[in-house]
């Protein structure tokens, strides 16, 4: 299992890194999609299931945020980060394991976040 996690790692890597040659926040949040579910693939194969727990939350936003993008309904990111964050945080409690498990808390509210902006600098920074 954990050469599998180490392969899905690696291709979830590098469809982040293709997201984020993107210009278009809407072709940016398209290759999310596919390396958060690579990534929470990679945590499922460790056995960190408050890192798999906030990578499905985080689909489950991608694939919203998409939609919304798609539709220009722009108004309604903030109110769907602030919700995913509020999700994020009772998985994180209801999924602690050690103090290790706060870092995939602390980076989702970072990038979720960074994701209430339309503008592509300030998601790419988040």
């Amino acid at each position: 299992m954990y050469i599998l996690s180490q392969i899905l790692v690696v291709l979830s890597d590098l469809l982040f890194m293709v997201s984020m040659l993107n210009k278009k926040k809407k072709n940016l949040v398209f290759f999310l999609i596919v390396s958060t579910i690579l990534f929470a693939a990679h945590y499922l194969c460790l056995g960190g299931y408050t890192g798999a727990g906030v990578e499905c939350i985080e689909i489950v936003f991608l694939i919203s945020m998409y939609l919304l993008e798609k539709k220009d309904k722009l108004q309604y990111n903030i109110y769907l980060s602030i919700i995913t964050i509020i999700v994020t945080i009772i998985v994180s409690i209801l999924t602690w394991n050690t103090w290790i498990s706060i870092f995939p808390m602390l980076a989702m509210i970072i990038y979720l976040f960074a994701m209430m902006f339309t503008n592509v600098i300030i998601v790419k920074l988040g």
